[in-house]
């Protein structure tokens, strides 16, 4: 009995032992070193592509794998239906030139630590494709891009729709726990980015700088975690060290974290927006709790921000500036040079300026259209309840501004401030809502006039067509040019006068009213004597300056005196001839020879007819 039991022991591990040979034999690693299309099995343990290989991985949409792809540098891989969930980096790529095409329907998990994929500095990767791809880090990691302490390389997405999300203190797109971001680029495709907890959605992962990020074409949508912004810094993270934010087209939807800035700096100490260029593209930036639209984080200050094109729509988070500063950061240096820009600062704080209580910044507007409310007691344009309005240049395009409920200014500090300065010059046409600024009067170097009341006509004053939801605005500053007309020896009234913004279109009156003996009325000239610019009435004028228009005239033609109206001549009626009734009475022809000569016909005849009778009886 004994010995039995012995032999079945022994049987049982030789079969177990079996079974681990088998399955350790159909457990493999898998490594490429040629151009292929390669299907994935359920028993590959991992993957190796060596350099500079043509590859296509396909896997199954039913099938989950557990592997790692490790790619060497300047691969180009082509990923159809692959699923992987590992403990380790789904993918990772080394080294320049790498593209990743994707194909039907693709997702990558990575464990802690680990990046969804691993781009990392020195490295360069191009995401490109019509397929869809879900990348997700784990902890400490971004979902494409560095993991634990790794920056972000340079990543390029020029197709397809991608899915990135960071894991807690990663990037959604860019630098893992205490990773900058990288230099990030969007060509086109569909990117949506959600960063982890404290991670941007895309930019620097915790405690960590933007990176240098272009966006030019596709759709972008980017959510930064708690206190990482949409785009830019993770938190602590200041978006400008050595890094810069440039937006020329597309379609681009950033949201900060709590403290985060929509586009812009992190949450914490050092959220400073940096650099910040919008030049096209239709934006929208919303910050989190204390933090700008477009700007700094919560104590960040606004950095350097230019709008020159597009449509930017920017709103801060409360006590975060729409364009500006953080809670507790000034407004930095914003410019505004085109484009059309609405901002809306959060509650107690500007539109465009500084945050809560930030100090001053600088602020230049010379062009596009640009309408800035401002929170609760903060300005429109300038400082937030508590802060100074800074350096304000308004130099040339159509503003509208307007403070927040409970006081300050539409232009100039906050409600509890009385600090700055402003400067209205140029073509600059200014709207202010409750017709307030500081200084007031502002400073006018080239002959600004202040109007209040506004008088609309419908939605036009000035020659300027207004948004119709600001006929309201109680007073502004325009540089108004007045066009004049001369009749210039005529007679008659002469067109009304005519006094518009600098810049606007002004129709050419007629000259109808107008009359000169001898002459008719021909056009209008800027001299009299028709040696100036001519202008045809109807035409369309700009008003650059003040301008008389003088009446020109042309010799009228003479009148021709009118043809007369020939008169018909009547001939008489002459009654036919009868002869003489043969009665023998002489006195008969008589009344005869009298109506004929009267009448004109032949008198001869008839005398000679009576005499005849009496020299014949006949």
């Amino acid at each position: 009995m004994i010995e039995v039991k012995k032999r079945c022991v022994f049987l049982g591990t030789i079969i177990f032992l079996a079974v681990l040979f088998m399955a350790g034999a159909m457990a493999a690693s898998v490594d490429i070193y040629t151009d292929t299309t390669y299907t994935i099995t359920s028993t590959d343990t991992s993957i190796t592509i060596a350099s500079d290989l043509t590859v296509t991985l396909i896997g199954s949409s039913s099938i989950t794998y557990d592997l790692p792809i490790i790619c060497g540098a300047g691969v180009a891989l082509t990923l159809e239906n692959v699923r992987i969930a590992t403990g380790g980096c789904a993918l990772s790529f080394t080294g320049p030139g790498n593209q990743l095409i994707l194909a039907g329907v693709n997702s990558l998990q990575s464990g802690n630590y680990h990046p969804g994929i691993r781009v990392e500095s020195g490295t360069a990767l191009t995401i490109d494709g019509d397929g869809r791809l879900a990348a997700t880090g784990g902890d400490d990691g971004a979902g494409i891009g560095g993991g634990v302490s790794g920056g972000g390389g340079i990543i390029t997405v020029s197709g397809g729709t991608v899915f990135a999300t960071g894991g807690n203190y990663g990037a959604g797109i860019g630098g893992g726990f205490g990773g900058g971001g990288g230099t990030i680029t969007v060509l086109g495709g569909i990117v949506n980015a959600t960063g982890g907890d404290d991670g941007a959605g895309i930019g620097g992962g915790n405690a960590s700088p933007g990176g240098e990020i272009t966006i030019s074409s596709g759709t972008v949508t980017a959510t930064g975690g708690i206190h990482g912004a949409g785009i830019g810094g993770g938190a602590g993270g200041a978006g400008s060290y050595g890094g810069a934010i440039a937006i020329s087209g597309g379609t681009v939807t950033a949201t900060g974290g709590v403290e985060g800035a929509g586009i812009g700096g992190g949450g914490g100490y050092a959220g400073a927006s940096g650099i910040i260029t919008v030049t096209g593209g239709t934006v929208t930036a919303t910050g989190g709790y204390r933090g700008a639209g477009i700007g700094g984080g919560h104590y960040g200050d606004g950095g350097s921000i230019t709008v020159d094109g597009g449509t930017v729509t920017a709103t801060g988070g409360d006590n975060g500036a729409g364009i500006g500063g953080g809670d507790t950061g000034d407004g930095g240096s914003i410019t505004v040079d085109g484009g059309t820009v609405n901002t809306t600062g959060g509650r107690y704080a500007a539109g465009i300026g500084s945050g809560f209580s930030g100090g001053d910044g600088t602020i230049a507007i010379s062009g596009g259209t640009v309408t800035a409310t401002g929170g609760d007691e903060g300005a429109g344009i300038g400082g937030g309840v508590s802060g100074g309005g800074g350096t304000i240049t308004v130099s040339g395009g159509l503003v509208y501004a307007k403070h927040g409920l409970g006081g300050g200014r539409d232009i100039g500090p906050g409600a509890s401030s009385s600090l700055g300065s402003l400067t209205i010059k140029g073509s600059a046409a200014v709207f202010l809502a409750n017709d307030a600024c500081f200084p007031s009067p502002p400073t006018l170097p080239g002959g600004h006039t202040h109007a209040a009341p506004l008088l609309f006509d419908n939605d036009t004053i000035y020659g300027l067509t207004v948004d119709s939801s600001w006929t309201f605005a109680q007073g502004g500053f325009f540089l108004l040019r007045r066009l004049e007309y001369d009749k210039n020896g005529g007679s008659g009234t002469e067109p009304s006068a005519v006094e518009q913004q600098t810049g606007t279109p002004v129709t050419v009156a007629q000259g109808d009213g107008l009359t000169r003996n001898g002459y008719r009325f021909s056009h209008w000239n800027m001299a009299d004597d028709g040696s100036g610019a001519s202008y045809a009435a109807g035409a369309s004028l700009t008003l650059s300056k003040p301008m008389k228009l003088y009446a020109q005239w042309t010799i009228a033609p003479p009148t021709p005196s009118p043809t007369p109206t020939p008169t018909a001549t009547v001939k008489p009626t002459v009654p036919p001839f009868e002869p003489l009734p043969p009665t023998g009475d002489r006195s008969v022809g008589w009344p005869w020879v009298l109506l004929l000569a009267a009448s004109g016909t032949g008198v001869f005849y008839t005398l000679r007819h009576s005499r005849k009778r009496r020299g014949t009886g006949e």
